[in-house]
């Protein structure tokens, strides 16, 4: 290469990096003698900023972008570029929104780093429903603040809104939530509290004494269970107690909310339909959910024209379940619709008129419970 041929390529390519039809020409150094310039076609292993820069002008032009459903919107800050996927459905399942999974964090591999963040929801079948997803450099306190700062106003959300936020309390992720939702309950994966209370208490007797107690529905179960461990060793009964009960049992949860999950599951399933494309390049990752999202809510839309009845379908299991179950109850019936259930399980009063029972599955989860049902078909 010429002398002067060389200078003039590094005038002009000194702390550039230029773009032409998706062609990108960089130069590693700035001295003449070193100069290395390299050409690279149509690079599918796409950067969060490349990505960002293809939206950017068309996402500030026009701030919402509605595409057959979906809207997409990128930002600039401090740790660099992000780009959001939001999945969105007009009314339905968003006005009716009570409770939000993360699906935390993936780690994207390969010759590209990054973590994607997500959060997903349940529909009325409780079935998965994706929320939204977010690649970012990684998962600090300031990637979350901006993720739930976009999904506050995607949600529209109120500060009297009753919302719940389950989460296994990653990085930073209750701190942003102290901000941008101050008033929403926060619960935490009861899987992953156990693997932290059991790395000091081992032994079957502890596992199945914690499961009792995340399950239980009432305070008086949850106190029993308690009392239990403590009588093996006072010092588990104080490291659960240490985590309000609020987060991680069932009788303590916002009867409002009417989910009792305590698990995962829900966010494991989306992880696992992601696990084949976590070393895929941003942009196939990105259409690799795309499409998921589109056929899921296809086949959601399909499955409810085929209800054979008005209740969901799983809800319409339990609801017979639980009268099957309600046969084996003896019943003593007394003034203003208020019951007594004797069963082998105890005794259980029923308020029909205020949808409770004293064993508080139906509170919390508003599905009624055995005892609600032998009162309702009495």
């Amino acid at each position: 290469m010429d002398e002067g041929i060389t200078q003039e390529c590094v005038d002009c390519f000194e702390r550039y990096q230029s773009k032409f039809d998706d062609q990108y020409f960089t130069v590693s150094e700035l001295e003449p003698d070193q100069v290395s310039i390299t050409k690279v076609y149509n690079n599918n292993e796409a950067k969060v900023k490349w990505i960002a820069f293809k939206y950017e002008k068309l996402v500030k032009s026009n701030p919402s972008i509605d595409v057959n459903g979906q809207e997409y919107s990128t930002e600039e800050v401090s740790q660099g570029s992000y780009l959001v996927f939001w999945v969105s459905e007009e009314g339905g399942i968003l006005e009716g929104l009570h409770t939000i999974y993360w699906s935390g964090w993936l780690s994207l591999k390969g010759p590209f780093d990054g973590v994607l963040l997500s959060a997903v929801s349940l529909d009325t079948n409780s079935g998965l429903f994706p929320l939204a997803v977010c690649i970012c450099g990684k998962e600090t306190q300031d990637s979350w603040e901006w993720f739930l700062s976009s999904l506050k106003v995607y949600l529209n959300y109120l500060e009297g809104r009753n919302l719940t936020f389950i989460s296994d309390r990653q990085n930073g992720v209750i701190a942003a939530l102290e901000i941008h939702f101050p008033f929403a309950q926060r619960r935490y994966y009861a899987r992953h509290i156990y693997a932290d209370f059991k790395f000091t208490y081992k032994g079957d007797h502890y596992k199945k004494l914690f499961w009792r107690a995340a399950r239980s529905s009432n305070i008086f179960d949850f106190k029993a269970c308690m009392e239990e461990i403590a009588l093996i060793n006072p010092a588990a009964k104080n490291w659960l107690l240490d985590i309000h009960p609020q987060h991680w049992s069932r009788y303590s949860y916002d009867p409002v909310i009417r989910c009792d999950h305590i698990t995962n599951n829900m966010t494991e399933a989306f992880n696992s339909m992601l696990s084949t494309h976590r070393v895929a390049s941003y942009l196939d990752l990105l259409e690799f959910i795309r499409i998921i999202v589109m056929r899921k809510f296809n086949d959601i839309k399909e499955e409810c024209s085929s209800w054979s009845s008005v209740l969901p379908p799983r809800v319409h299991i339990k609801i017979l379940k639980h009268s099957k179950e309600s046969r084996t109850l003896t019943m003593i019936a007394t003034r203003n619709m208020v019951y007594e259930l004797i069963g082998a399980c105890g005794v259980y009063a029923v308020k029909l008129r205020e949808y409770n029972c004293a064993c508080g599955s139906w509170q919390v989860s508003g599905i009624p419970c055995c005892h609600a049902m032998a009162t309702i078909n009495h």
